[in-house]
């Protein structure tokens, strides 16, 4: 697949299948696992829409449906390693946000009853030595999104130093499946009896409500011209 210019497309349809094909969704998921993990021999492909490019669909789709990985500090590992700064910002950008998202599911397992405490402490001190490389991103969703994560993270650890327990809602901001949605979903949907969507909900404006504003306008515009020009001849 070396040299390919349909990067974009293969990623897209590997999330496409993913997500609306329940069968192959735990094989999907254990090979974007397995991609993640060998992500190296992809970062070299600098051309644009290039391989790399399913490097984003592998990172969503762990994220995403990451009970389904049966090695989920493996996946965070491979998308913090300082090499992944060379991918293009927007894999940067998804690579943060489906590292909190992995993180969540590693706070959930770890709520548990044999969930291992230790476990998460040592993934919650990787995020915070390895995440600051995406907030010197140059790419500004890269940093948004690595800035966010960095504050939920020292939020999270002042809450359990005061022996405050919000992990239950650190989880709840990724909780929920997705649902596959066609293109033209929107036309099946009827419209509620009653319902005139070409009736305006308010009054509309009438012209004449514009009229001297726009007239006053164009005359403080003109005059000011005006003014500017007698005051020319004058001078003249």
């Amino acid at each position: 697949m070396e040299g390919t210019r349909h990067g974009r497309l293969i990623a897209n349809s590997l999330m496409d299948v993913t997500i609306r094909v329940k069968s192959v969704r735990p094989f999907s998921v254990k090979q974007m696992g397995v991609l993640l993990d060998n992500a190296h021999l992809l970062r070299g492909t600098g051309q644009r829409n290039g391989i790399c490019e399913v490097l984003f669909a592998a990172s969503w789709i762990c994220g995403e449906f990451a009970s389904m990985l049966s090695r989920p500090r493996a996946a965070i590992e491979a998308m913090l390693k300082p090499q992944s700064t060379t991918l293009p910002g927007h894999i940067q950008a998804v690579f943060v946000q489906n590292v909190m998202k992995l993180y969540a599911h590693v706070v959930k397992e770890g709520m548990e009853d044999d969930g291992d405490e230790d476990e998460v402490a040592d993934i919650h001190a990787l995020l915070e030595g390895t995440l600051p490389m995406y907030v010197q991103s140059g790419d500004l969703e890269v940093q948004e999104r690595a800035c966010s994560v960095m504050q939920l993270l020292k939020y999270m650890k002042k809450c359990r130093d005061r022996d405050q327990d919000i992990l239950p809602e650190v989880v709840a901001l990724f909780d929920g499946e997705m649902n596959p949605v066609a293109p033209k979903a929107q036309r099946k949907v009827p419209v509620p009896d009653g319902l005139d969507l070409d009736k305006w909900i308010n009054d509309p404006p009438s012209d004449s409500e514009d009229e001297p504003e726009s007239a006053f306008g164009a005359a403080a515009f003109f005059g000011e011209k005006e003014e500017v020009r007698t005051k020319s001849k004058k001078d003249v």
